[in-house]
């Protein structure tokens, strides 16, 4: 016998699949470039205000955007973008903590502190 699912139970089927294949992953934006998702095994994303970030999770070399891909971006290269260091979580702003990527030594850098937090794992 064949079961034929009522319209609204396939709705939230669906909902349901794709709510648990993107809760292991969370957005990130790099300042000055595009958009990353970065897997829950990274540890929570850089974001926060105050004297330290609730997570220090920024995008990898050789991440690919998920989204904000443009021309002019420093990760943008043959119609992708692909991030070119590894992003470090930093106060981008008075108290505000996103990722950033380091300046080169003569570029003067876009942040004013980067978090050396001390990160601990917790099973389960």
């Amino acid at each position: 016998m064949v079961r034929v699912l009522k319209p609204f139970s396939a709705v939230i089927a669906t909902m349901l699949c794709l709510g648990l294949a993107t809760a292991d992953t969370a957005t990130v934006s790099v300042v000055g470039d595009a958009t990353y998702t970065i897997p829950s095994s990274r540890g929570e994303i850089c974001k926060g205000t105050g004297a330290y970030p609730s997570g220090t999770a920024c995008p990898l070399k050789g991440d690919e955007a998920s989204d904000g891909c443009r021309e002019g971006l420093p990760s943008y290269a043959h119609g992708k973008c692909i991030a070119p260091k590894v992003a470090q979580c930093v106060l981008v702003s008075d108290d505000t903590w996103g990722c950033a990527y380091p300046g080169d030594e003569d570029e003067a850098p876009s942040y004013v502190e980067q978090c050396h937090c001390m990160t601990f794992l917790t099973n389960g």
